[in-house]
């Protein structure tokens, strides 16, 4: 069995001058300045072509600005040479699975929990690089086994829930979709400025909504708020009005679909409302799934 190598083991083997160097590299990569980093690290490689310090930093700063195929290559080599590293396996399958390369990934995957078992997020990202393979039980046996280790990871159960989905559990994977909310960064990520504002109205939970108001708000990408705006007239049904916030973009688009009652920018101030929700926590509120799906015979541009 391959014996695992820290990142500890690899700074201990430079030497004085490429630990200077790699410090003056990775205080440029911090304040912003990429290609000083990337010139630093290829200036220690220029000497030393086993550093692997500098190896795998020029990889991750490759995969930083898209040139996964330079990134990719330097992995391998860092992997070929020392197969222990749990670290660069990770990244390696890590960087296949965001091109979309699912076989390798899920293969490197494994190499870095065969290594590390511990290794969360090397789970969580086999477990996805499995579901582009459309291997779905054995992905959700690797998200089963992250949370195993971590429990309350969110990643985790926010990515479990694509499998839930995708095999037709709708009721546990949209409750398990709500994990997204306690992902670090998930709400600015994705842009979302009415839902978070503090003067915002109370998140709906599922209260009655006879007579009340509710403020629907865009989250994630145009498709998921084009696919959500159909649950209009199932909140209308409930006894809402309904107003809903979509980017500039989508104006007329929402305007012309199932009509909410009034149509706003998310980027405009937070409209006076009673409650408030975001498009993909609908489907877990109102207990959405494969045979309830409403308008399912289509309903964009019903009103043109």
């Amino acid at each position: 069995m391959t014996r695992r190598t820290t990142q500890r083991d690899l700074a201990q083997r430079v030497s004085q001058w490429e630990a200077k160097k790699i410090i003056q590299a990775q205080r440029a990569f911090e304040a912003g300045d990429k290609l000083r980093a990337a010139r630093i690290f290829e200036k220690i490689l220029s000497r030393n072509k086993r550093c692997w310090p500098a190896v795998f930093s020029l990889a991750v700063i490759a995969h930083t600005i898209c040139d996964h195929d330079y990134a990719v290559a330097m992995l391998l080599y860092l992997c070929t040479e020392e197969p222990g590293f749990a670290e660069a396996w990770y990244n390696l399958g890590t960087i296949e699975q965001c091109v979309n390369r699912y076989a390798d990934a899920a293969d490197h995957l494994r190499e870095a929990v065969k290594l590390d078992p511990t290794l969360v997020n090397a789970r969580i990202n086999l477990g996805n690089a499995l579901l582009g393979l459309g291997r779905t039980e054995e992905a959700h046996a690797e998200y089963a086994e992250a949370l195993k280790h971590r429990p309350n990871n969110a990643e985790a159960t926010w990515n479990l829930s694509h499998y839930y989905i995708l095999t037709g559990q709708w009721l546990k994977g949209w409750a398990a979709y709500e994990a997204r909310w306690s992902i670090p960064g998930f709400t600015e990520m994705n842009a979302i400025t009415v839902a978070d504002d503090a003067d915002a109205p109370t998140a709906w939970q599922g209260e009655d909504l006879t007579g009340k108001t509710l403020i629907v708000a865009g989250e994630q990408g145009w498709g998921d708020d084009i696919m959500c705006l159909r649950y209009a007239d199932r909140l209308r049904e409930l006894g809402a009005t309904v107003i809903w916030a979509v980017r500039p973009g989508l104006l007329r688009l929402a305007a012309k679909t199932v009509a909410p009652d009034r149509v706003v920018s998310l980027e405009g101030p937070v409209p006076t409302g009673d409650y408030i929700v975001t498009t993909m926590t609908l489907h877990h509120r109102l207990a959405i799934t494969t045979t309830t799906v409403p308008h399912a015979d289509g309903y964009l541009l019903r009103a043109a």
